[in-house]
């Protein structure tokens, strides 16, 4: 059964820390991300998603000030169920994650690409910085 308990995304990960370290209290939704990467392991086994998130911190790192967009690699290892069914150029969706049951899952659907994985755990690899020229801030 679907646990429907309304959570941030961030109380689902193994550690949350990165994320907090970067945004503090504000912590980041997973709308209009966009999605570069899933790369399949067999080890573990694990698939890793590499996205930008729509949003920037309202207090950035010092390291961060000539920066605009956060890049997360979320990883989740475990991994029980994947579905991916679709492909584009430009990935932009809202990337959901919940529990059902004992596993976390990750569902995002734009109607051309949809992505549905189940894993035992979930946790950010790497979160880090960069430049890139036609953002716009949200804040």
């Amino acid at each position: 059964m679907v646990n429907m308990i309304m959570t941030n995304w961030t109380d689902l990960l193994l550690d949350a820390a990165p994320v907090k370290a970067i945004f503090g209290q504000k912590l980041p939704t997973l709308e209009a991300i966009d999605l570069h990467e899933i790369l399949l392991h067999r080890d573990g086994p694990r698939v890793e998603l590499w996205f930008n998130l729509h949003e920037f911190p309202e207090h950035p790192p010092k390291k961060w000030s000539d920066f605009n967009r956060v890049q997360i690699q979320l990883v989740a290892t475990g991994v029980h169920k994947l579905e991916i069914i679709g492909l584009q150029r430009n990935i932009k969706v809202d990337l959901s994650i919940y529990k059902d049951g004992s596993l976390i899952c990750l569902h995002a659907n734009n109607s051309i690409v949809r992505f549905d994985l189940s894993a035992e755990f979930v946790y950010v690899e790497r979160i880090s910085a960069y430049l890139e020229s036609s953002v716009e801030f949200i804040k």
